[in-house]
């Protein structure tokens, strides 16, 4: 009897040491809507300048055409621009970033 009270622990502990973090990730979620907000803004800036800098790196070796390459750095820049203004927007203490404003993920 007194092994199967050991070994009834024993699971015990190692379900409750695999579930641990399971339960660290759905704390760490909850966030309020303003901090969504803004991790999706710096988000979206950190993939617009990832971006930017791999387009230039792949004009740099000849894979994109000059026309090409304009075309897709000013979109890209835009779109980063779009994310920069919204972040200085949502630092201000009044300023709220309306929905409409903060650019979809891709």
């Amino acid at each position: 009897m007194a092994v199967w009270s050991a070994m009834l622990l024993l699971a015990a502990a190692v379900a409750l040491f695999v579930a641990a973090p399971l339960a660290e990730v759905a704390l760490a979620r909850r966030t309020s809507p303003a901090q969504d907000v803004r991790a999706r803004l710096e988000h979206e800036r950190g993939l617009a300048l990832a971006a930017i800098l791999e387009l230039e790196f792949d004009h740099a070796m000849g894979k994109i055409a000059d026309a090409e390459f304009v075309t897709l750095r000013a979109r890209l820049e835009t779109r980063a621009l779009i994310a920069m203004t919204a972040l200085a927007g949502a630092r201000a203490p009044s300023a709220r970033v309306a929905p409409e404003h903060v650019p979809s993920a891709r």
